[in-house]
């Protein structure tokens, strides 16, 4: 379930104009820039660009545990003064009370793992629709920001770590990735690239990250 707010900078979305039909009342944009934002999700089959992997995994990432070391760097990590989930306690609350939580976060964690399975609460978010530039009544103008619960962000972290550290000690990732990989760009895998074919698929995924940003026209 997405719970759409408002952005909370300038807390007033004008009429929103969609479709040739304009929206007035908070409940009607609300709904509106919820189902724009989830069908910017859908993925077209011609869209996907394959970068798997050339080097397959034999290993395999089995039961680990989760120490109170894990949860302690990973609360460190939370940025304080951000606005609330739908738990409406701050970071910055956590990270004053994280001393007194460690152990039973850590146990709940593991059981989570054991089991698992998720709390449901820990899957909502408060959307918040923040207009970027141009014109506000422009519904494709605004992009959404997720206010997560701050207690799964910190078992996300947690996960993320090892599997990061696991997929990447086991050479899965593609040569041609630049996502989400520390001190990796784009630019510098365009130029590692050495492939004609790889190249033409780096410079169509800058493409279409510049446009998907409006960054400037693509043709």
């Amino acid at each position: 379930m997405i719970f759409t707010s408002l952005s909370p900078s300038s807390h007033y979305i004008p009429p929103l104009l969609f479709n040739g039909n304009i929206y007035e009342f908070n409940h009607d944009t609300a709904n509106i820039l919820n189902n724009y934002f989830q069908s910017q999700t859908i993925l077209q089959a011609h869209d996907h660009v394959n970068l798997s992997s050339s080097n397959a995994v034999e290993q395999s990432l089995h039961d680990f545990d989760i120490s109170i070391e894990d949860v302690v760097d990973s609360n460190k990590m939370l940025r304080t003064g951000m606005a609330t989930g739908p738990d409406s306690i701050n970071s910055y609350v956590l990270r004053e009370i994280a001393s007194a939580i460690y152990s039973p976060l850590r146990d709940l964690f593991s059981y989570s793992l054991r089991s698992g399975k998720v709390p449901s609460q820990w899957k909502l978010a408060h959307v918040c629709a923040v207009f970027k530039k141009a014109d506000p009544q422009e519904i494709s103008n605004y992009r959404p920001i997720s206010l997560l619960i701050v207690v799964g962000k910190v078992l996300e972290r947690i996960l993320h770590k090892y599997m990061f550290n696991f997929y990447r000690e086991s050479d899965f990732f593609s040569p041609f990735l630049s996502g989400f990989i520390p001190f990796i760009s784009l630019y510098q895998r365009i130029l590692q690239s050495t492939n004609l074919r790889h190249y033409i698929i780096l410079s169509v995924e800058l493409l279409t990250r510049a446009r998907e940003f409006k960054l400037f026209s693509v043709i």
